[in-house]
């Protein structure tokens, strides 16, 4: 369950204040345009414009936004956070460095790492052989969102010296229960997005990729064993195609015609997925860890696509990185804007990690 509404979601679209008469406005404005309607696929703080039509038909990943407000939760208790990629999303979520949309759900308030500390203790046994110094350590090295907040320092009554704290914009106490569920939750969605692709007749093809390097041959085919349990386990893919060596800028012709190795469990390299796809008489999803699993050439990626009518999605699994996964139509993936999303990639993600 979302944390937002429907009116909050469509302010949160067109980049508005959340007011009543904007609300209305917008409101009016998103009817004109007949058959489109508002809703969300993972993340309800991203809502998207998306036809009627296919948000009945695939409930499970287009989502709708309650018309009023949810009922705000009292606690987080009974719902824990369970491993690092979920408390990293969590606190990424809770604890925001700039104003956010949806602004009247935070407080804008000062906060020392060791309230943050405290507080995360509440929703997650992840720390507890952890001390508030080691807690501060740990969200450093893992660049959490909030550490963009410049440090501030303040006098304490009856203490010695300054405390060191940032202002930030924190998620209201009576909203966090339903985060920590969204949190929990996103692998379990993920898979149920998946069988509703195969239950509309859709293969679901795994592609990994290694880029060039000095590891050795076991080292490396070891490493994509790995990025091929993730997208069995994670993504139930039918099948994978693997690239023993390739660069993320590669195009897909030019790939695997040097290396004659064939990677263990897989169907055969990037040239068998190319005969695959022109042969295939069912619509196909891509599954890739990344955007960068696939390829950063967003020519290429177009070009793919407009040749090969049966590629209908492709699917891009960070599970494992960051807890999300996004599932991309053909028509969202033939969008400009949207097909950027595989060049800008911010840091190297370990597509082998589990």
């Amino acid at each position: 369950m979302p944390v937002i509404s429907r009116n909050q979601a469509i302010c949160i679209f067109y980049s508005e204040q959340f007011a009543k008469e904007t609300v209305e406005n917008l409101s009016e404005k998103l009817e004109s345009y007949g058959d489109l309607d508002i809703c969300f696929t993972n993340d309800p703080w991203k809502p998207l414009l998306q036809t009627k039509t296919k948000i009945n038909g695939n409930p499970s990943y287009y989502q709708r936004y309650p018309d009023m407000e949810p009922e705000p939760s009292n606690s987080v208790d009974n719902v824990m956070l369970n491993n690092y990629r979920q408390v990293t999303d969590y606190m990424n979520r809770v604890y925001r460095p700039f104003v956010p949309p949806a602004c009247e759900l935070f407080d804008e308030k000062p906060m020392s790492l060791k309230e943050v500390y405290h507080e995360m203790l509440l929703v997650t046994n992840f720390f507890d052989d952890k001390s508030a110094q080691s807690f501060a350590s740990w969200c450093g090295l893992s660049k959490l969102d909030f550490m963009k907040a410049s440090i501030q320092r303040k006098f304490q009554k009856n203490a010695q010296g300054k405390t060191r704290y940032r202002v930030l914009w924190v998620l209201k106490e009576n909203h966090r229960k339903d985060i920590v569920k969204q949190v929990v939750s996103v692998k379990e969605k993920h898979k149920a997005s998946i069988e509703d692709l195969k239950n509309d007749g859709y293969q679901v093809v795994g592609y990994v990729r290694k880029s060039r390097g000095d590891e050795d041959e076991g080292t490396r085919l070891r490493l994509l064993d790995s990025m091929i349990d993730r997208l069995v386990t994670d993504s139930s893919v039918d099948m994978v195609y693997a690239s023993y060596s390739c660069a993320s800028n590669e195009p897909f012709a030019n790939r695997d015609h040097s290396h004659t190795i064939r990677v263990p469990r897989t169907a055969g390299n990037t040239q068998d997925l190319l005969q695959f796809i022109a042969t295939s008489t069912k619509p196909v999803a891509i599954a890739v860890i990344d955007f960068a699993g696939l390829s950063t050439n967003t020519t290429d990626i177009t070009a793919l696509i407009n040749d090969h009518e049966c590629i209908q999605a492709i699917v891009v699994d960070n599970l494992e990185s960051c807890n999300s996964a996004m599932i991309f139509t053909r028509e969202e993936l033939l969008d400009p804007n949207t097909i950027q999303l595989f060049a800008s990639r911010r840091a190297p993600i370990q597509r082998s990690k589990r």
